[in-house]
C-alpha cells in the first residue's frame, strides 16, 4: 500500500504571486492507486458531529487512519521535494524539527465531501499550519468523476496574508480571508473583486499537487459538482 511509481510526470508552476512562488504537479503518483481509493471508500468517515475536533472547520467528513506505511513509502519521496531549495521561496521560518514532526505523525487522511457540503463559493481559502513547510493534495477520483480541483488565491493581489504582520496565527490569517470571501465571493475574478484565482490546479486522477502551506488555498468545488459521487482528496500536511 502506498507505493509510488518509480518515474513520475512532474510539472513546476511558477510565477505565482508577486513572490513568484512555486508549487509541483505529479501525475501518476502511486503505482496502484485503485488500492488507495478502495481503503479511503471502506474507511471509518469522521463528521463535525463524530468529532469536532478533527473536522476543525472543514466541510463534510474526513478519513483519518494511523498508518505507518504513510511515511515508510511517501516520505522518501518528498524528502527529494524538499531538498530542491531553488523552488521554494516562503519566508515562514519553519520550527527545527517540524519536518519529522510532521512525518512522525503523519496518518491516511482523506477529506471526503459532497455539493450539499460545500462551502460559500466552493471552499475558503485558507493557509495550512504556521508550523508545516507544504500542504498536499491526491486526487482519488477515478476519471469520469474528476471535476473542479484545488486553486490557489489572491487578496488585493497577495497570495500570502502573513505578510500583513500576521506572522505566528494561523488562525487570524484564516478568519481575516474567511470575512472577505464570504463578503464578496461571488464577484470571484471580476474587476472589481478582491479575490482573483492565481492558479487552478485541475483535479486528475492519481495526481498530486504540492504548494507552500502559507499560499491562500481552498476546494475548487463549483455549484452542480460531486451531486451523485463523493470528492475524495487525500491530505498531508508537511
Amino acid at each position: 500500500m502506498f507505493e509510488l511509481n518509480k518515474e513520475h510526470d512532474i510539472t513546476v508552476v511558477t510565477g505565482i504571486g508577486p513572490e513568484d512562488r512555486c508549487a509541483l504537479i505529479v501525475d501518476d503518483f502511486y503505482q496502484n492507486p485503485e488500492e488507495v481509493r478502495k481503503y479511503a471508500i471502506a474507511s471509518e468517515k469522521h463528521s463535525k458531529q463524530s468529532d469536532p475536533q478533527l473536522m476543525s472547520g472543514l466541510p463534510g467528513h474526513r478519513v483519518w487512519e494511523e498508518d505507518k506505511r504513510i511515511r515508510q513509502n511517501l516520505k522518501p519521496f518528498f524528502d527529494g521535494i524538499r531538498n530542491h531549495r531553488d523552488l521554494w521561496r516562503s519566508p515562514k521560518k519553519i520550527k527545527p524539527g517540524s519536518w519529522e514532526t510532521s512525518w512522525d505523525r503523519a496518518a491516511f487522511i482523506c477529506n471526503v465531501m459532497r455539493e450539499n457540503n460545500r462551502d460559500p463559493g466552493g471552499g475558503i481559502p485558507h493557509i495550512d499550519s504556521f508550523d508545516v513547510q507544504f500542504g498536499v493534495v491526491i486526487y482519488l477520483n477515478t476519471p469520469e468523476e474528476c471535476q473542479g480541483g484545488t486553486r490557489i488565491y489572491a487578496n488585493e493581489g497577495i497570495v500570502n496574508m502573513c505578510i500583513l504582520g500576521m506572522d505566528d496565527d494561523t488562525n487570524q490569517v484564516n478568519e481575516l480571508a474567511q470575512k472577505r470571501w464570504e463578503r464578496d465571493y461571488w464577484t470571484l475574478d471580476a474587476p472589481n473583486s478582491s479575490w482573483k484565482t492565481e492558479v487552478p490546479f485541475e483535479m486528475k486522477w492519481n495526481r498530486c499537487i504540492i504548494y507552500e502551506a502559507d499560499n491562500l488555498h481552498g476546494i475548487w468545488h463549483d455549484v452542480g459538482m460531486f451531486t451523485d459521487h463523493d470528492r475524495i482528496a487525500q491530505v498531508l500536511f508537511l
